[in-house]
């Protein structure tokens, strides 16, 4: 597939945002379709930019702000401290860019009703995994993204949102990564 770039690029993506609309009859009910325009066009960046090494092996990855927007509740507000708290409790998958900004890998979403909401199968991998100093959130992130030949080429965040957490073959290669931190740790 051919990848557009510059003006035709854009001009591209603006004819499928307004097929799409057209097909879901539109923006009625919206208050200020340029504030929609402009949460998609952010949306559409934030997916498609990689911010960084670590990210681009991530791939594509959200910031603070747009989950704010995203993850909130129709007609409930989201701070940016609400979402940095879920990062820093493990209710995200996140970690921080060398410029210490908090990046949320864009894989561990469902997208919902013009929301986003996080994949509980994922989270809970994230959670079991051994988070330590050897093994930081950026090291596990990566991990969770990387294809695994022991996983037939998926991703272990791939295979807990098709398997589930608790998946066999999930669980050894997490052992296999706990062995391999411990290791590394002693």
């Amino acid at each position: 597939m051919a990848t557009s770039t510059g003006q035709n690029g854009i001009d591209e993506a603006v004819a499928a945002f307004r097929r799409r609309l057209t097909e879901h009859g539109g923006l009625a009910g919206a208050d200020d379709p340029a504030r929609a325009g402009n949460e998609a066009a952010d949306f559409t960046v934030a997916r498609h930019t990689p911010r960084g090494s670590v990210a681009e092996r991530v791939g594509p990855v959200h910031g603070t702000e747009d989950l704010a927007a995203y993850l909130a509740a129709a007609g409930r507000a989201l701070t940016t401290e609400a979402v940095r708290k879920r990062a820093k409790q493990r209710r995200l998958v996140a970690f921080l860019s060398d410029d210490r900004q908090w990046l949320f890998p864009a894989w561990q979403f469902l997208a919902a009703g013009g929301r986003l909401v996080s994949h509980d199968e994922v989270v809970a991998l994230w959670r079991r995994l051994p988070h330590g100093r050897w093994a930081g959130p950026a090291y596990l992130a990566m991990w969770m993204a990387t294809p695994l030949r022991t996983l037939n080429g998926h991703s272990p965040a791939d295979r807990a949102r098709w398997a589930g957490a608790d998946d066999p073959d999930l669980a050894g290669v997490v052992a296999r990564l706990e062995a391999r931190v411990a290791g590394a740790a002693a």
